[in-house]
């Protein structure tokens, strides 16, 4: 086996080496140059064996020409000469291409800061200021349930059903505490990232209690609302109830005290239909038990009206109604306050009767009142001061002044004037 020498600096190698221990440069196997070999001895005639002459063409000649590319170290030592300079020249471009690369990466790591805390900085306002304007366009709502609350916080416990329900609410006003205000946060646009992540932070944290505690509130709100409309539904319903007995009773003790039938009827209409409601109705509908109680309660207005006026027109004679002597003849007038009346002869024998024809009572110029009976006559009442030329004439043809104390009379058309009070004259009314 040939001896191996390093190219680069001459130094013998091993047999299976693959760098040079002394330079450290990558051995090649194609260029391992063989060990010199002694050259051949010379053939002589003598010393070949005799055999058969051997052709000129052998092969002998041709080693020596062999020799020199087989003996190529003599050109190592210009190789030699300038190797060693190359790993010199690449560890210095290694080391300038390494320091550029740093300075280049430091660099990019300074801008990428600076191009991600600006960022940062911009994600953390927009964020703040996100979280800021949820709050402003919440406040609305929210001050709305608040003060709802606050408005059935004043319903008693025996205005409700439940009373836990009142207690309830109490609880859920004292937990939920001070409302959220945007006006309480700030997202300057020079804070820190981190002061605004701070202030979001904040900002939803208690944006996110208020919301829960909200729902407590309104959820307890509802409950004393829902509470109270049962006991009023169950309470307008009684009351309804009550008022429909009265109505009723109304309708029956009205027939034939009134003038006409027609606010009577429309009574009896509105019961028929407040019969109707209390019949179906549920605590969801009690908007109707209201509305059923104002329209109950407008006819039954108007039949009392009817009753009164009615009243009031057959009570016009009751101030002077009592019994009226005849004058100048005998008999007598029995008036009564609702201004009927009844003709008596001798004796008190009770020969007619009339009623009083409805809504026909005046009063006349000269302080007299008259009146029609059902028969269309028509009764005068001539109070003290008003005379009757009738009696004024009496008096006069006896040269003396009619008495005020006689004046006090009734005049009907037919049997003539009637002094109230005269003597023999029956002054309790009767039927």
């Amino acid at each position: 086996m040939s001896a191996r020498f390093c190219t680069s600096c001459g130094s013998p190698l091993s047999e299976n080496a693959r760098f040079c221990t002394t330079c450290g440069q990558a051995v090649s196997t194609a260029n391992a140059p063989a060990a010199p070999s002694e050259p051949n001895a010379p053939v002589t005639p003598d010393s070949l064996p005799e055999t058969s002459p051997v052709p000129p063409a052998a092969p002998q000649p041709q080693q020596p020409e062999q020799q020199p590319t087989a003996q190529q170290p003599e050109q190592q030592p210009e190789q030699s000469e300038s190797s060693p300079s190359q790993p010199k020249q690449h560890r210095r471009t290694i080391i300038i291409i390494a320091a550029v690369c740093a300075v280049v990466l430091v660099i990019a790591a300074v801008a990428g800061g600076l191009w991600w805390s600006h960022h940062n900085q911009e994600t953390q306002l927009a964020a703040c200021q996100s979280m800021l304007s949820r709050i402003k366009s919440g406040e609305g709502a929210a001050s709305k349930k608040i003060e709802r609350a606050q408005e059935l916080s004043h319903v008693t416990a025996d205005q409700v059903d439940d009373q836990s329900t009142v207690e309830a609410l109490a609880k859920a006003q004292k937990e939920l505490g001070s409302a959220v205000s945007a006006s309480d946060y700030q997202c300057p646009t020079d804070a820190r990232a981190a002061e605004l992540k701070t202030t979001t932070e904040h900002m939803d944290k208690a944006w996110s209690a208020q919301n829960k505690h909200l729902k407590a509130l309104v959820k307890a709100a509802d409950a004393v609302e829902t509470s109270r409309a049962s006991k009023s539904f169950t309470a307008d319903k009684a009351d309804l109830q009550s008022k429909l007995s009265d109505a009723q009773s109304l309708l029956t003790s009205s027939q034939g005290r009134v003038f006409d039938d027609t606010a009577r009827n429309q009574l009896q209409t509105e019961i028929a239909k407040v019969n109707d409601t209390l019949s179906s109705i549920t605590s969801k509908d009690a908007d109707k038990l209201s509305e059923a109680s104002k329209e109950l309660q407008t006819a039954v207005d108007a039949v009392n009206k009817a009753v009164s006026d009615y009243t009031a027109d057959h009570s016009r004679c009751q101030s002077f109604a009592g019994g009226f002597g005849a004058f100048q003849a005998g008999g007598s007038l029995i008036l009564s306050a609702d201004c009927s009346y009844k003709l008596t002869g001798p004796m008190d024998v009770v020969y007619e009767t009339h009623s009083y024809a409805s809504q026909s009572f005046t009063k006349n110029n000269d302080g007299s009142y008259s009146w029609r009976n059902e028969a269309g006559d028509t009764i005068s009442y001539l109070p003290p001061g008003v005379h009757s030329p009738q009696m004024d004439e009496y008096y006069a043809a006896s040269n003396m002044t009619t008495p005020d104390e006689m004046v006090q009379r009734a005049k009907i058309v037919g049997p003539g004037l009637y002094v109230k009070g005269a003597s023999g004259v029956t002054s309790s009314l009767s039927n």
